[in-house]
């Protein structure tokens, strides 16, 4: 029972986590480059299940491609860069970057797939990258 109780509450711990979180925000100039690290980290009963534990996908948004992702062993963090064409319109683009965590009881065989949807905002403008990367940090605890 307790274990259930210990999931649940980590349930609860990230969706609370994820809701009104302030979105990842990127200027990037068109033809350039910027970059998200996502660092996740665990309470000190959990630990990450393996060399993907985090995965991250961005949605296809107009003039923006997702280049790379590489997740660090162990979980976190993980690293993604994106590019902007070289045509792409000035604006801001607005999407879900989708998280996904997957964690273990350390010492226990149960373990637990996570996902998240984190709010993202680009903004390609002429004039150059005024901000070309930025951190998102999110806590699991039970």
């Amino acid at each position: 029972m307790r274990r259930w109780s210990s999931l649940l509450a980590i349930g609860i711990a990230l969706f609370l986590a994820s809701c009104g979180a302030k979105p990842i925000e990127l200027d990037v100039a068109p033809g350039g480059y910027a970059s998200v690290q996502i660092e996740v980290s665990l309470d000190e009963g959990y630990k990450f299940s393996g060399k993907e534990a985090i995965y991250a996908t961005a949605p296809e948004l107009e003039g923006i491609n997702w280049i790379a992702r590489e997740a660090v062993s162990g979980g976190s963090p993980v690293k993604m860069e994106l590019s902007a064409s070289p045509n792409a319109a000035a604006g801001t683009r607005r999407g879900k970057l989708e998280l996904t965590v997957t964690f273990c009881e350390k010492g226990g065989t149960l373990c637990l797939i996570r996902q998240r949807l984190i709010p993202l905002k680009v903004s390609i403008s002429p004039n150059g990258s005024a901000r070309a990367a930025a951190v998102y940090s999110l806590k699991i605890k039970p």
